[in-house]
């Protein structure tokens, strides 16, 4: 008799671990699902203003913001700056969390560096800009905005 409850033990035991392994492994993927859905907005919006001849570099300009900087390098922070780059809105430098290991046309200063001033940050790493946003703000008197808001911005100018 002990035995079988020693197994039946064991036997929910297994069950109730590949639930939570499973639940974990739900979790990372809606999180992952919920980052490329925002991801291709972003794209999507980005691709249909180009489409109509709507420049970020204008929408920038009527903000005022004449020198940026861009904060995340991935992807979108290097499509960022290629639309930038040869504008009239200066790109002084970017923050990246790996920015010792990157070589780039402007310097790449950590996110625990000190900040030349600017106009403004604008941050690409859409789902963490919340958090990402208030720890640059403690740091700079520059706005600090994102890559959402200038791109969705400059459709409705």
């Amino acid at each position: 008799m002990t035995y079988i409850l020693v197994i039946i033990g064991a036997m929910l035991f297994g069950v109730m671990l590949d639930r939570y392994i499973c639940n974990k492994a739900l979790v990372s993927l809606k999180s992952e699902f919920n980052k490329f859905e925002s991801f291709f907005s972003i794209l999507e919006q980005w691709l249909s203003n180009k489409q109509s001849d709507i420049k970020l570099e204008e929408y920038l300009a009527s903000q005022k913001y004449c020198k940026v900087a861009i904060y995340g390098m991935g992807v979108l922070g290097n499509l960022l700056y290629q639309e930038l780059r040869n504008t009239r809105i200066q790109v002084s430098y970017a923050i990246d969390r790996n920015g010792d290991e990157m070589y780039f046309e402007v310097p790449v200063l950590n996110p625990s560096d000190e900040y030349d001033e600017v106009d403004a940050i604008i941050v690409t790493a859409i789902l963490d800009y919340e958090k990402i946003g208030a720890n640059i703000k403690k740091k700079t008197h520059a706005d600090v905005i994102s890559l959402e808001d200038v791109i969705y911005g400059a459709a409705e100018m």
